[in-house]
């Protein structure tokens, strides 16, 4: 476009040199056209820009996070006159739309119209605009570019994914069930080392083969009931600072983590309760498949305006957490405060976890945990199974 300008403008000089020089009706002519062109080239964006007509649609406006959601957008000229230098730009960054060249210039003749059907996915969890951002016209001359939001727009609801995890690397759990902090199996599935005669109505599978080919009578195994220890998942619902991007990519990470924990714990029927906050705090048990679908409705949703810090959250747990033996905080903020009442924490007897959720930035804050503390640290763009399970990531 600068160089068109460039043209235009030394075109114009030539042309009063011209006329200036040599005069005549046929070099004036010359000149008030060479005025009147970019005049006329402006006055024509005018009118296209008002003229243009825009339409797009999505086959639905609730999706899940990596959804392909079907979507169709039509430029059409429904006037008398051609349009030419038409570019269309789309929502990037939290969408991708699927087979379109964003660089590709539309002309349209009277009546014309362009159809284009796609699919969008849809990359993070939350509730945003997709598909045409805005519509870039230039003159026919290529000296001006004015841009147009389109008249209606997309807004859709992408709920989040629930990431299936086979071990979590926030909980000190062992290998040997019978040495595990958090054993993953069912209580009455624990053996103890005692045995005792068969009793009529007995599982087989509760029958010790060995000891009862020695013995020469039926032994079953004698179970003794494990209790399960409790964990104290702490969400950090504060606002997010940066940009608009940045703020969306990690509140969808913090709802993933939260939601991959959170199902983690049911399966393996630890108990738990899911502390959070947005404007005002909400203790969650952790029991049933019922208290999951809760959660999972109220996280969907969530809006990342809590006026509590996670410290304040934590301070505010810290009484209760004598019946806790865990603790796992999921946050975006690290603070002095914060540091304070996780020792706080570790005073009483309980483990703690912090998963940190952002960049570099606080590299040397994360490093003032000693290691009676686990951190796990998840970039913006890291796969959060791979940092929960420790086959990947930062572990610090």
């Amino acid at each position: 476009m600068l160089k068109n300008r460039i043209i235009m403008t030394a075109v114009i000089v030539a042309a009063f040199v011209f006329a200036s020089f040599y005069g005549g009706s046929a070099s004036y002519a010359i000149l008030y056209m060479t005025i009147t062109l970019p005049i006329v080239s402006f006055f024509y964006l005018i009118y296209v820009l008002n003229r243009f007509k825009i339409y797009q649609f999505s086959q639905t406006q609730l999706a899940y996070k990596g959804e392909r959601i079907p979507y169709q957008f039509t430029l059409a000229n429904e006037d008398f006159i051609s349009y030419s230098g038409v570019r269309v730009t789309f929502f990037r960054g939290i969408t991708a739309v699927e087979n379109v060249d964003p660089d590709r210039e539309y002309s349209l003749l009277p009546g014309e119209q362009v159809n284009h059907k796609t699919f969008i996915h849809c990359l993070y969890r939350g509730s945003y605009q997709v598909g045409i951002d805005q519509v870039l016209i230039s003159d026919f001359l290529g000296l001006f570019r004015m841009k147009r939001k389109p008249p209606a727009v997309l807004n859709i609801q992408v709920l989040p994914r629930v990431l299936r995890i086979e071990r979590l690397a926030a909980l000190p759990t062992d290998e040997d069930v019978k040495r595990s902090a958090f054993s993953l199996l069912p209580a009455h599935d624990q053996p103890d080392s005692d045995l005792r005669r068969y009793s009529e109505g007995d599982s087989l599978k509760l029958v010790h083969w060995k000891a009862t080919a020695r013995q020469q009578e039926l032994l079953v195994r004698r179970y003794t009931e494990t209790p399960k220890n409790e964990v104290l998942l702490l969400i950090d619902l504060s606002e997010v600072q940066g940009d608009a991007l940045t703020r969306i990519i990690v509140e969808d990470k913090i709802v993933e983590c939260a939601l991959a924990i959170a199902d983690y714990l049911l399966r393996n029927r630890i108990p738990s309760e899911v502390f959070y906050t947005s404007k005002t705090g909400h203790c969650a048990p952790l029991r049933h498949r019922g208290d999951f679908d809760a959660l999972y409705s109220k996280f969907s949703t969530i809006s990342f305006d809590s006026p509590a810090s996670v410290s304040e959250l934590l301070n505010h747990e810290i009484k209760l957490l004598t019946t806790k033996d865990h603790c796992i905080i999921v946050t975006h903020t690290l603070s002095d405060e914060l540091f304070q009442k996780c020792y706080q924490a570790l005073e009483l007897d309980v483990g703690i976890c912090v998963i940190y959720i952002g960049n570099d930035a606080n590299e040397e804050r994360l490093h003032r945990f000693d290691n009676r503390i686990t951190v796990l640290r998840i970039l913006k763009e890291q796969e959060i199974t791979d940092v929960l399970e420790a086959g990947r990531g930062e572990r610090l």
